[in-house]
Order: C-alpha cells, then sequence, then structure tokens
C-alpha cells in the first residue's frame, strides 16, 4: 500500500528543523522549486492534514482485510487525485461501452491491471 500524504501539520517545517542552501541557484528561483521552498519556509501550520487522524486512518487501513494500492491521505491528496481523475470520468462514462467492446472476442494478456 501506497499512502499518498498530503500536507500534515507536524513539527518538520517549523524554525530551525530545516536549513536553507545560503547561495541558491538562480534556475531554482521559478517554478515548482520555488513553490516548493516558499512553502517549506512559510508554511508551518497551514497544513491541511492532522498527523493523529492521519495515522490512526493509515492503521485503520493496514489492518483491513483488502489494502488499496493507493491510499490518499487528507484533504489536499484527496483533491490532487480527484482532479487528476476527472478529465476522463466524462469521457469514460460516454464511450466505456464502445471502448470495451473493440477488444478481440478471444481476449489476449493487454496491459496490466493495476
Amino acid at each position: 500500500m501506497i499512502a499518498e500524504l498530503g500536507a500534515v501539520r507536524t513539527g518538520f517545517l517549523t524554525d530551525g528543523a530545516m536549513a536553507f542552501a545560503q547561495n541558491r541557484i538562480s534556475d531554482y528561483e521559478a517554478g515548482a522549486v520555488k513553490a516548493t521552498t516558499d512553502f517549506a519556509r512559510h508554511g508551518h501550520g497551514t497544513q491541511l492534514g492532522d498527523v493523529v487522524k492521519s495515522a490512526q486512518l493509515i492503521c485503520d487501513v493496514a489492518d483491513a482485510p483488502d489494502l488499496p494500492l493507493h491510499l490518499p491521505v487528507g484533504p489536499d491528496a484527496v483533491g490532487a487525485i480527484e482532479s487528476r481523475a476527472e478529465p476522463f470520468e466524462e469521457p469514460l462514462r460516454l464511450w466505456r461501452d464502445r471502448a470495451m467492446a473493440t477488444g478481440h472476442a478471444e481476449g489476449g494478456s493487454g496491459a496490466a491491471r493495476v
């Protein structure tokens, strides 16, 4: 099982818990690296996830008879997964039966299903 955690409010982002390089590479002053660095510098206390509730969910699911391959943990993790899946929902609803009907009658190995 892969627990896909959103941002959880712990002491990880508190002052003194992280060190930042004094000499920074200008190419990293934009995009995803900048967003991540900004969150690391200023994100403490804004994380959506509760560490105790998150740990309890993971323990509960780990004790379940069937483990999911992916377990989103936290409102931001759920939102990120839903936003990636959303573009597929309507075409799948509209065209699933026709898409499934394009397979060979005798079957085959196909791609591995997860």
